[in-house]
């Protein structure tokens, strides 16, 4: 008996995000001044670099932030203290819904998201009922997990409402 999973596929066998867009194809995406882009899929704007980069002259400069949860929903209070805006860290719906399905290493668009590291980037959500665990998204193919140790570093993208 055979039996298939429609939807399921394995990351390897597809290509590097960066090997099929081409230079400047932005897909779905709008840009807005500042590093910031939105997406119809979202009501927010992301910041198109990780906390603690800088987005200047369409590349990521700086030293990306790896924080833990604590310090890292810190962090984005103090940017929402000294910008004015209130800036949060992106939920695991809205990493989802920028992804892109067709490619991975990183699963984002790279003109819009340059240099993007592979790396587990937290989320604004904790596990339910747990003081120990939070959610993270890994960029390679997107997957998520809500396993990981508060305590840990990891970096994190900041979003804001429109």
């Amino acid at each position: 008996m055979l039996f298939a999973l429609a939807g399921c596929h394995d990351p390897t066998e597809l290509p590097a995000c960066g090997d099929i867009f081409e230079i400047g194809e932005r897909g779905a995406f709008r840009e807005v001044d500042g590093g910031l882009v939105a997406h119809p899929a979202v009501d927010v704007l992301f910041y198109r670099c990780p906390a603690g980069q800088r987005y200047v002259n369409r590349s990521c400069r700086g030293e990306a932030q790896s924080l833990n949860f604590a310090d890292a929903q810190a962090y984005a209070v103090e940017v929402s203290e000294r910008s004015g805006g209130n800036w949060r860290l992106p939920s695991p719906k809205e990493m989802r819904a920028i992804q892109e399905m067709s490619c991975v290493s990183p699963a984002y668009n790279p003109n819009i998201f340059p240099e993007l590291p592979v790396e587990n980037f937290w989320t604004n959500s904790e596990l339910e009922l747990s003081q120990y665990y939070g959610c993270v998204v890994y960029t390679y193919q997107g997957s998520r997990s809500c396993r990981a140790l508060l305590s840990a570093e990891h970096p994190f993208m900041l979003v804001r409402e429109p």
